[in-house]
């Protein structure tokens, strides 16, 4: 009976979690330019080094991390079409997610608590997920993780080091989301650092228990090692470490603002946050090795000071959950009640959406059209060009313009942490977007003769009361100025 009880919840679980990644529009504007860099790849067989899609900074020098996960994309998407590559981008961490959970508690599938867990983390990771390079990271991060709480109760063996190399090896050529990888292998070599620490403190001799930590400190250096075998060497750290410095990302880029309680996923968060911790607190028997506190208390952190890091966090939180689980008082529950919640909650997802959502997978077409990106506006401009065209865009209508268009865009999403000693182009933008101090100088010192804008935004109110530009199409979404 146990048996089918696990089988009905994971079945019921993977089926929630399929339709509520499924349904989700893309949520990544950069999308077009990832297609656009996969054909380099895949017809001119070159990497992407500098910039050739932009007329502000032609010939920029960049790093392209995600130039496997283009190629996967592309491949997937000329072969399926986007709905292809949708179902795939939400069967595969709905697969994990459920495997996760089993995984962790042999004993969820009659656990309200560890049901509810499961749902809220979902909730938590969703907007993160769908046809975008992150998806692969959240992937990665809940494999790794799973594999540390094996690794760290052996001892380890030529075969874990090599698999671990080719593992960061494969993800560092996928999304620059391996560095969270690598922070999570450093929070577990602290541990043995301060059992090294304390024989020093106490004049002990260190080489016992230094000859005993050796493979776990060694454990770092092949996955750090792998990082560097990616077409663009250690220029692709220098990067990461630019935009992850980075105020004017870190302020203005939605994903990397810090958590708060003004909206539904910040809500989750704080309390799928408070409610692990009052279980740490009330259940301290619970053995909950250091690792996994620290990791929690860290994530916990990341995740409060950028959105983009709950689903890290989500994941960590989890396994702490499905520990404590055990030591409930909680009365144990027949399978039938969890398909009778999944079925429910299936029900919302199909009565909040209409029935044309899934229909929208069918097309490249209707999938921007879903995705609010500007198709008519840029339609118009292909059919009526500009000689010497130098176009304002919106930052996030720029891969759609690399994607559909050979018009050179002013900014996109490759370019929030480009900057030379005389151009901070993503600082120019916004002083521009949000019509702040000295705007129409940049205008001016740009030389700026169109803009593709929203159409109920600040600027576009302000072009239509400036006699040098003139509206030459409108639509439900995006207007064009011209001079």
């Amino acid at each position: 009976m146990e048996k089918w009880q696990r089988v009905i919840w994971g079945v019921s679980s993977f089926l929630f979690c399929f339709v509520l990644f499924f349904k989700l529009p893309t949520r990544d504007p950069d999308l077009g330019w990832h297609f656009k860099n996969a054909e380099g790849v895949l017809v001119r067989h070159r990497f992407p080094w500098a910039d050739s899609y932009s007329w502000t900074m032609p010939g920029y020098a960049y790093t392209d991390s995600w130039w496997l996960t283009e190629v996967l994309f592309r491949v997937i998407g000329g072969l399926g079409g986007f709905g292809g590559l949708a179902a795939i981008c939400s069967f595969l961490p709905a697969v994990l997610l459920t495997a996760f959970f089993l995984l962790k508690s042999p004993k969820i599938s009659s656990s309200w608590i560890g049901t509810a867990a499961f749902i809220l983390v979902a909730i938590m990771i969703c907007p993160f997920l769908g046809t975008r390079a992150q998806t692969i990271t959240v992937i990665f991060f809940a494999v790794l993780y799973l594999a540390l709480g094996r690794w760290r109760k052996r001892r380890l063996k030529a075969p874990d080091f090599l698999l671990l190399f080719a593992f960061f090896l494969l993800w560092a050529n996928l999304h620059a989301g391996f560095v969270f990888g690598l922070f999570l292998l450093a929070i577990s070599l602290v541990e043995p650092l301060f059992l090294l620490l304390r024989q020093l403190i106490a004049w002990r001799p260190i080489q016992p228990v230094f000859k005993k930590m050796l493979p776990s400190f060694l454990f770092f250096l092949p996955a750090l090692l792998a990082t560097f075998l990616n077409p663009y060497g250690v220029f692709l750290w220098r990067t990461i470490l630019n935009d992850a410095s980075s105020p004017l990302i870190k302020s203005n880029i939605v994903e990397w603002l810090p958590t708060t309680l003004r909206d539904e996923l910040g809500l989750v968060f704080f309390m799928v946050l408070l409610g692990t911790a009052a279980l740490l607190l009330i259940k301290k028997r619970v053995k909950i090795d250091s690792f996994e506190l620290l990791a929690f208390f860290l994530f916990a952190f990341l995740a409060i000071a950028s959105v983009r890091n709950i689903p890290f966090f989500a994941i960590i939180a989890a396994s702490i959950i499905l520990k404590v689980i055990p030591s409930l008082s909680e009365k144990r529950f027949p399978p039938w009640p969890f398909l009778h919640l999944y079925l429910f909650l299936l029900f919302i997802l199909f009565a909040f959406y209409n029935g044309q959502e899934f229909s929208g997978l069918a097309s490249w077409e209707k999938m921007t059209k879903r995705s609010k990106l500007p198709r008519a506006a840029v339609e118009y401009l292909k059919q009526n060009p500009k000689p010497n065209l130098r176009l304002f865009n919106e930052y996030g209508w720029g891969g759609y313009l690399i994607w559909q268009s050979d018009i050179k865009t002013f900014i996109d999403g490759r370019m929030c942490g480009w900057k030379t000693k005389e151009v901070n182009i993503f600082e120019d933008f916004l002083q521009i977007s949000s019509l702040k101090k000295d705007f129409p100088e940049k205008i001016e010192k740009w030389d700026i003769n169109a803009f593709l804008i929203e159409k109920d935004s600040p600027l576009a109110a302000w072009l239509s009361l400036n006699q040098k530009f003139k509206k030459t199409h409108e639509d439900d979404l995006a207007v064009v100025f011209e001079k």
